[in-house]
């Protein structure tokens, strides 16, 4: 390399080694054998080139770039290769053209180095820490005082980021000693690095603007939130350990050598003098209560006051922009405005989650729950109180409410029950009133969404629906359901109503049962709605009707299934148009499918879920009103299925209907269907065209037909009549089976 450019050399040295993976197998070792061997060279030529003020700044970056390839490369603690190029790094951090390659290189060491994880905490996270104490905080507060980010402060941001990955236990630590200290009565508190740390930590959290628009910083930060959560739990586990274990020997060592003196002076009348406690011993019992109070001091004192101030901060962040901030004149360019457009204007697109912005918040969503695992009840408290304060503010801030709720909800996975009660005050009649109660806004949409899961795998399970259960009266109950009734004939809302109203009355049916003529209105207007919110409604219905005794539920399930089965009657007219019958006949299906859905309850007892009368309902059953309702659906299940059996959409629901309306003996409703007349007609429809859907259906019912196991009988045998009745529908079944298997040309098709 003598008499080498050194551009060159640097440009050679990087590719070298980010090449070496690419060598043949073979001669791998041979090729890595050489790397290592140049490691004191590229040091060398390294410190030379960063530190020469004769080098040109080009060369600097290309060194610091060269860099960044070593460390990929491997560079270890050995011979001091990181430790000794970390204080080359720092001293040239405060040099503004060649900060941002600095800090890459630094973020690097800490993440993907020997030094990651939490090592070097003395060569890089304390320097890093005082170099950020004196001269980093004026980069970010640069970067707030102008009022937008810049690619220095960006750098920064992440830097921040890295290192609080690297030291998040050695910050939680710190964090808890303090907390001890304070509460100890003691000075010292937290170190002024450390609190200039966080203090950047949650300036960068919160940096000024609506993310995505304005800024992209904050989101990198989030992170760190949650390794610190865990770090705090983790660093609390280990000093409660070795408290116990402390505590342990020296209450055991006392107690021995109490024994030992006991034994000695066994007769001696000075044992008072030995063990009073103004004398050289004191008891044992009062040196364990000591340590117990130590013990019980607030650990988590000064971590409580951290993510306090960030959740108030998230809570910022997660606000929707204004109309005013949206539209011209507001301060937005053309490209900053299309992107918020879509959720100012929620009457035409109030599903669309795909903008940044909502994906931002949804990361913030998780951040929150790390916060409510520190905060505990004061999570909840704390937010409450802001909203108590936004809904006394004239004009009322409608977007900081709705920020507030998302936040609640957020943290559903984090809350129990016992975590609930302050959750009365949103659902009292002053807080129910005064929010928004017309139109598309935002806080009717959060709030239709509080009461049901974001779980991706399973998008509609009750989250703040079972609260009611554990009420003290259903006044609240009873104002939610009315608050998301009034939400159904919003076209923006309509859908979102419909599954929570369903999640309230499932969760709640014993509840609402005695209330149930306050939902006749709700299925008076129930045409009104879509298809999907009609079967949702009429789900929600027939899950209160289940919850009532059995005899006093035969008129309401006749009212809310007779008219679909006219329906239905009008969709098989010969005369209505193709496309208008196959609509309503579908619509009618899921309909029916709704009320069988809403009716049949599957029950845990030991759950303490409400538990139907299956003596009652066996009773009920053998009413002559009932009994002929259901031969009406049977027929109709037959007159369908005969119009439309090669038409997939309604065998489809076709299909839904016959699962959710027929049910083991333990599972089922007044209004279940037996599954023998149901299986004839899918032998029917199975001879003139096989199809998996009607073989699954086949397979489903006939398991219906076994004897259900009880704790006297684990292993039943099928009655004599189910034996005799598969016997004869097995032959016209299998026999269209068997031979589409056959024909050749009805496999390929």
């Amino acid at each position: 390399s003598q008499g080498a450019n050194k551009e060159a050399l640097l440009e050679f040295m990087t590719i070298a080694v980010e090449e070496v993976h690419r060598a043949p197998r073979g001669s791998n070792h041979h090729i890595a054998d050489a790397v290592n061997a140049a490691i004191p060279s590229f040091m060398d030529t390294f410190g030379s080139t960063v530190l020469a003020s004769t080098s040109a700044e080009t060369e600097k970056l290309l060194a610091l770039k060269c860099l960044q390839s070593w460390i990929g490369w491997g560079l270890s603690g050995k011979e001091s290769d990181l430790t000794s190029v970390i204080p080359t790094l720092i001293s040239i951090l405060s040099t503004p053209s060649l900060f941002i390659a600095t800090s890459d290189a630094l973020q690097d060491i800490l993440t993907a180095s020997a030094m990651a994880d939490g090592a070097g905490v003395k060569t890089i996270t304390e320097p890093l820490l005082d170099w950020i104490l004196v001269t980093g905080r004026t980069i970010a507060d640069s970067a707030v005082a102008e009022g937008t980010p810049n690619p220095i402060s960006s750098s920064f941001c992440r830097l921040l980021c890295a290192l609080g990955d690297h030291s998040n236990v050695y910050i939680a630590k710190r964090l808890i000693k303090a907390s001890q200290a304070s509460t100890g009565g003691n000075q010292g508190g937290l170190e002024p690095r450390i609190q200039e740390f966080l203090r950047l930590m949650l300036l960068y959290t919160g940096f000024p603007g609506f993310f995505g628009t304005e800024e992209e910083d904050s989101e990198s930060t989030l992170g760190f939130w949650y390794l610190l959560q865990e770090s705090l739990w983790e660093a609390g586990e280990e000093e409660e350990e070795a408290n116990d274990i402390s505590s342990l020997i020296n209450t055991e060592s006392i107690k021995a050598l109490q024994t030992v003196i006991e034994d000695v002076v066994d007769g001696v009348n000075n044992l008072d003098y030995m063990m009073d406690e103004e004398g050289p011993m004191k008891s044992p019992i009062d040196g364990e209560s000591q340590i117990k109070k130590a013990e019980t001091g607030d650990r988590m004192k000064m971590a409580r006051m951290l993510f306090s101030e960030a959740v108030t901060i998230l809570r910022r962040k997660v606000t929707w922009p204004t109309p005013g901030q949206v539209q011209e004149g507001g301060g937005w360019d053309a490209e900053q405005r299309e992107i918020f457009t879509v959720y100012v204007d929620r009457s035409t697109t109030i599903l669309e989650w795909r903008m940044t912005l909502e994906s931002y918040r949804r990361n913030v969503g998780d951040t929150l729950i790390n916060a409510c695992y520190v905060l505990r009840d004061q999570f909840l408290t704390s937010l409450l109180d802001d909203m108590k304060t936004q809904l006394a503010q004239v004009p009322q801030q409608a977007d900081n409410i709705e920020a507030i709720l998302f936040c609640i909800k957020a943290v559903h996975d984090a809350l129990t029950s016992s975590n609930l009660a302050p959750l009365e005050f949103l659902f009292q009649d002053s807080t129910m009133s005064a929010l928004p109660q017309a139109g598309p806004h935002r806080v009717r949409h959060v709030n239709l969404f509080f009461f049901v899961s974001s779980d991706t795998s399973n998008p509609h399970t009750a989250e703040y629906a079972t609260y009611f259960s554990a009420a003290s009266s259903s006044s609240s109950l009873l104002r939610a359901v009315n608050y998301t009734a009034t939400a159904l004939p919003e076209p923006s809302l309509s859908l979102q109503a419909s599954i929570t109203l369903k999640e309230l009355c499932d969760a709640n049916r014993a509840t609402l049962a005695p209330h149930i003529s306050s939902f006749a209105s709700l299925h008076q207007n129930i045409e009104l709605l879509g298809p999907e919110e009609k079967s949702k409604v009429l789900e929600s219905i027939a899950s209160v009707i289940s919850a009532l005794p059995p005899a006093a539920a035969l008129d309401p399930v006749q009212a809310i299934v007779q008219p679909l089965l006219q329906g239905l009657a009008k969709s098989l007219d010969p005369l209505l148009d193709h496309e208008v019958a196959h609509q309503l006949c579908t619509t009618q299906l899921r309909s029916l499918t709704g009320c069988a859905k809403g009716l049949t309850i599957v029950s845990d007892p030991l759950e303490g879920k409400f538990v139907p009368d299956h003596a009652a309902i066996s009773q009920a059953r053998l009413d002559p009103k009932m009994a002929k309702l259901r031969d009406d659906i049977v027929l109709a299940i037959r007159t369908v299925t005969e119009r439309w059996w090669s038409n997939a959409e309604i065998t489809g629901a076709l299909s839904e209907l016959i699962k959710a309306i027929t049910a083991t003996v333990v599972e089922e409703s007044i209004l279940s269907l037996p599954p023998q007349p149901l299986l004839g007609i899918i032998a029917e429809a199975n001879q003139r065209q096989v199809s998996s859907t009607w073989l699954t259906l086949a397979t489903i019912l006939a398991g219906q037909l076994q004897t259900p196991k009880t704790l006297e009988s684990l292993n039943p045998a099928p009655t004599a009549e189910s034996i005799q009745f598969i016997q004869e529908l097995s032959p016209r079944v299998l026999a269209p089976s068997l031979d589409a298997i056959r024909d050749t040309t009805y496999m390929e098709a």
